[in-house]
């Protein structure tokens, strides 16, 4: 019949105190780190999430200030309706900008 060894500290491992307590800590070393994880990855994804705002936030504020103004003029001089300003794309939020005296 084999017998456990003896901890470091000339206990059985499940009756010493010092040894329970540097499991616990390792434990609990681990279930920390992994939360720290999980915190860096939600504060990463709130950046990434606040920077799309901050870029939607832009577009919206250009076609709220066309609709307020009710026409777009582009650079060429060409008023576009409402239905030709569907397919502009890009080239609206630019012209939208220079509208607007943003570049």
């Amino acid at each position: 019949m084999t017998y456990p060894k003896p901890c470091p500290h000339g206990e059985f491992p499940t009756d010493c105190e010092r040894c329970q307590q540097a499991a616990e800590i390792a434990r609990l070393t681990a279930e920390r780190d992994l939360w720290r994880k999980i915190a860096n990855q939600l504060a990463a994804e709130i950046v990434r999430l606040m920077a799309e705002v901050e870029g939607l936030r832009k577009d919206a504020e250009r076609y709220r200030w066309m609709r307020q103004h009710g026409y777009l003029a582009l650079a060429n001089g060409d008023l576009l309706d409402e239905d030709e300003l569907m397919h502009v794309g890009p080239r609206l939020d630019a012209a939208i900008d220079a509208a607007r005296g943003e570049t």
